[in-house]
């Protein structure tokens, strides 16, 4: 340990110099790059974190594995609130943690080569593997945390977009349209009857018109999860009217054994709403 403990004073001492802004070792592209996304007080702060990783790794030359497990996790946990460094074009922040790792790797060199007559080629070559080792950790590690990261924020965009693929747009004070677009997924329609149901609840109306007409294609798990929410709809007392039923959609009902009865089914939007129109009496 004690030869550990000199190399270890060793890159205390010139912690500044291997802490070398990650930034100048960009190509001038990816630095333009970074200065159009980033403010420099946010670049800052990425350079903050990156720096800390300096002190990491210097201090596995006098912990054990246990403690430096211990330190990486705390950074980890320290980097997952910070969103800025999170959202970092990858090849930027790897960039650093090389560059950071090359810094390692001279300055060990420099040691040996100044302390040489005290250190044998073996300690040489056990602490620059150290570095590979520790850095190949601290690497897979950040990869991870990223890839967390990146999960929740694609489940949340998805959220998102499926609430916003299921509008409920109000026609009149107590009537309002679902037109549905696309490829009703699985994914899709997780939560489609429960979104819906919700909005026309809030909304206080008494009729939907669900157009189907933009429905690419739909499976039979989502056809189903369509007329369920016929159903719930109706024992909410809200009426429906179903248009642009396309054939495929009608084929798989009837393969499903749905009931159409006290369903309104109209060809088309356009009718459907003409004939609301006149139920009102606003033609």
């Amino acid at each position: 340990m004690l030869t550990n403990q000199h190399l270890y004073e060793y890159l205390e001492d010139n912690a500044h110099s291997l802490a070398d802004n990650w930034i100048e070792a960009l190509d001038q592209g990816d630095k333009d790059d970074l200065s159009v996304i980033y403010t420099t007080a946010l670049i800052r702060a990425i350079q903050t974190k990156n720096n800390e990783l300096n002190g990491l790794l210097a201090r596995t030359f006098t912990e054990d594995a246990a403690s430096f497990q211990k330190d990486l996790d705390n950074w980890l946990r320290m980097i997952s609130t910070e969103i800025e460094y999170l959202q970092t074009p990858i090849h930027f922040i790897i960039s650093a943690f090389y560059r950071l790792q090359g810094n390692y790797i001279e300055a060990i060199n420099t040691f040996y080569q100044s302390n040489c007559t005290s250190y044998s080629a073996e300690d040489l070559y056990a602490w620059t593997t150290s570095i590979y080792m520790h850095m190949e950790k601290i690497i897979l590690a950040f990869l991870e945390k990223q890839q967390q990261f990146a999960e929740k924020r694609l489940r949340s965009q998805q959220a998102m977009i499926n609430e916003l693929s299921s509008p409920v747009i109000a026609l009149t004070e107590y009537t309002s349209i679902l037109p549905l677009m696309g490829y009703l997924d699985t994914e899709r329609g997780t939560n489609f009857a429960d979104n819906v149901l919700d909005q026309c609840v809030e909304k206080q109306i008494s009729c939907l018109m669900i157009d189907l007409s933009a429905v690419t294609l739909v499976n039979t798990n989502l056809a189903q999860k369509l007329f369920t929410l016929l159903d719930m709809l109706h024992l909410v007392g809200i009426d429906t009217v179903l248009s642009g039923v396309r054939p495929e959609i009608a084929q798989t009902a009837v393969q499903l054994g749905i009931d159409f009865d006290g369903i309104t089914i109209k060809a088309t939007l356009a009718h459907a709403i003409h004939d609301r129109y006149a139920e009102l009496g606003y033609l």
